[in-house]
């Protein structure tokens, strides 16, 4: 026999010639393998996907013959420890030799040496702590020694940097690294990590927690009890149950205050402690921004929603388009910001919050200067979408959009219809009362196309008192008139009709003859849906005599034929609607107007039904219903769809009113 000594060898070595006797002191040793991980959080929801993604990645690890090396990464509260963790207990038979869980930070400032990672890891492993050498560089080489031939996992929780990560990379194809980080650390994909998001909770998945939560305290809130404090946790999972957790032990009285103060002021409504743990990662976060980003992070608090496209940006930051990208780089890999799509970006949602508690209020410089961005862009997608005659001058100075067709431009405004609509209560607020009416006017046609009431009836209610404030007339009239179309199409005829009857008067008393005319015209239509067809004609025809007399526009001509033809069907006289929407049609198919060329095809259609021409009113049918769907109508389109009477047909219908979330109005 040999007397050599190769391999690594941990603690004192005695090599001897002769051995006659040997009394080994083997010290403590583990009398069960590692199975550290925290036990997942109950009841876990809805993070099934992102395992699936693990269990994928695991699967191309082994058939390359390589260990498992993943991260989940995603903001503080999100679930990504109680995510890996979960993972790592649904798994615990891939790996026989232990689990070994390690938290790499101690608070926000304070980080857990590598050394000192890898002797807890050592020491879960079997290895006496008295037997640890020194060095992290030692450890890390006796880790790869212990690892060898066996098949551990290590769930490295609360990562700051690669170089955390680097030591405990095995070289056993058995092994693996589930990392998780609170942001995007691109360095590990250098290390060949993986990197998954975890992404908060959809709705009812952030319900099935909260409804679970409350039941286990025993505590029963009503629907919109519940609400308010969803629409406060945005889907995160650490939110959700300390804001649970704030209602144990209190009275009914005590949680109706509680609740109050969260409708108003969301997690800031908490005490000092919850909100911590809630945005203490953000804290941390902001803290390491350079300077430009941590600026750019405080003006970008008061866009007026969580996603905006790079252009916008670079408006309320006054940087080109460059440097814009390098800073939203930045907070992207702070994991204040999600990378989209198409040159977008999102705001992780408490983060907004916290960017504006830490920014002060907005500036009203700013405000202005991305409000008219979002005014010349709207204005130039939405004289796409119509000619008719609008009163801001800015119509005569924006070009149209370039290269935008009709779908491109709905697609835009859609895109951008949220941060549009959350824009004019804002610009109000800076008093930026001009910016705030003009944006309600170039918004009204896509709200009128798809049927957004809501949206519609709470920005032109700002809108029209803003233009009041500019004690500009026009601007009034024409508010007053697009917030009583509105009124109109939620059928709340008496609203309808006190703003249609302010923009008759304010029109008349203007010389206005367009807005008078218009006004009639739109008077004409609530006696029509009021029922009233003989007094929604003469309206139709005192509204026609205004035109004639300052000179008749073919386009009002065609529109007011549709509204005739409407109330003659109305009359039950569809001889009569047949003969002006044939005229209407006519016109309009000469135009770009796909949502008149439907509106005249779906009511001639009517007519023809009730004349017994069923072929010709099925063919005109499915054209309207063609023409909706272009245009994104949806609710016409329905409409459509069940004067079609088939059992496809009507199937679709219903279909698309479960979509819109309402029956048929």
């Amino acid at each position: 026999m040999g007397n050599d000594l190769s391999g690594t060898v941990h603690g004192p070595v005695i090599q001897a010639r002769d051995i006659h006797q040997l009394v080994a002191n083997l010290g403590e040793r583990p009398s069960r393998l590692p199975h550290e991980a925290p036990a997942p959080p109950y009841p876990f929801v809805n993070q099934y996907h992102v395992h699936e993604q693990l269990d994928a990645v695991f699967s191309r690890a082994r058939e390359a013959d390589r260990p498992l090396l993943v991260c989940l990464y995603g903001p503080g509260g999100v679930g990504t420890t109680g995510t890996a963790c979960a993972w790592a207990k649904r798994n615990e038979h891939l790996f026989p030799d232990g689990i070994v869980y390690l938290r790499l930070s101690c608070g926000r400032d304070e980080l857990v040496e590598s050394g000192e990672a890898l002797g807890s890891a050592l020491v879960a492993l079997g290895v006496p702590a008295g037997e640890l050498r020194p060095t992290a560089e030692e450890r890390a080489a006796d880790l790869r020694s212990v690892c060898q031939g066996r098949k551990v996992l290590f769930v490295l929780d609360d990562v700051h940097s690669p170089g955390q990560v680097r030591p405990f990379v095995p070289s056993e194809t058995g092994c693996a690294v589930v990392a998780t980080s609170r942001w995007l650390a691109q360095g590990l994909h250098g290390m060949g990590f993986q990197l998954i998001r975890v992404a908060p909770l959809a709705t009812g998945h952030a319900q099935e927690l909260l409804t679970a939560v409350l039941s286990e305290q025993l505590i029963e809130l009503d629907t919109e009890s519940e609400q308010t404090l969803l629409r406060s946790c945005y889907g995160y999972p650490g939110a959700i149950r300390l804001m649970a957790a704030s209602l144990v032990g209190k009275t009914a009285r005590q949680r109706t205050r509680i609740l109050g103060r969260v409708a108003e002021h969301g997690f800031r409504a908490l005490d000092g402690e919850v909100q911590l743990q809630l945005v203490d990662h953000l804290d941390f976060a902001f803290q390491r921004l350079p300077e430009q980003a941590a600026r750019a992070y405080r003006l970008l608090a008061w866009h007026p929603g969580p996603e905006f496209a790079l252009a916008a940006a670079e408006r309320v930051l006054a940087l080109d388009a460059e440097d814009t990208g390098d800073v939203l780089d930045t907070l992207a890999t702070a994991g204040l910001l999600t990378e989209l799509p198409g040159d977008r970006f999102r705001f992780h949602d408490l983060a907004q919050d916290h960017a504006r508690g830490v920014s002060g209020p907005p500036d009203p410089v700013v405000i202005g200067r991305l409000g008219n961005w979002y005014l010349q862009c709207t204005i130039a997608f939405d004289k796409v979408l119509s000619t008719r005659p609008r009163v801001n001058p800015l119509y005569q100075r924006v070009p149209v959009a370039d290269h935008a067709d009709r779908e491109a431009a709905l697609r835009w405004l859609e895109t951008e219809r949220v941060n549009l609509t959350s824009l004019v209560p804002v610009v109000m607020e800076a008093r930026h009362f001009d910016l705030a009416w003009q944006l309600c006017e170039a918004l009204w046609g896509l709200y009128h196309l798809h049927g957004h009431y809501d949206d519609w009836i709470g920005t032109h209610q700002v809108g029209l008192d803003a233009a009041q404030r500019c004690d500009d007339p026009m601007a009034a009239m024409r508010l007053s008139s697009q917030l009583g179309s509105a009124y109109l199409g939620v059928g709340e005829l008496g609203e309808a009709g006190r703003h249609f009857q302010l923009s008759l008067e304010t029109a008349r008393s203007s010389g206005h003859s367009q807005g008078e005319q218009s006004a009639l015209e739109w008077q004409g239509k609530v006696a029509l849906r009021g029922g009233d067809p003989q007094t929604a004609l003469d309206l139709f025809d005192q509204s026609e005599q205004v035109e004639v007399e300052a000179e008749l526009r073919p386009r009002v001509a065609a529109l007011l034929d549709l509204q005739r033809g409407r109330a003659w069907l109305a009359a039950h006289n569809p001889l009569n609607a047949k003969e002006v929407l044939e005229r209407t049609r006519e016109f309009f198919d000469g135009t770009t107007e796909g949502d008149n060329q439907a509106k005249t095809r779906l009511e001639l259609a009517r007519a023809l039904l009730a004349l017994g021409e069923q072929d010709r009113a099925r063919s005109e049918l499915t054209e309207a219903e063609r023409l909706f769907a272009a245009d994104g109508s949806l609710r016409k389109q329905a409409e459509v769809l069940q004067a079609l009477g088939d059992p496809e047909s009507l199937g679709k219908a219903e279909g698309i009113y479960r979509r819109l979330g309402s029956a048929k109005r």
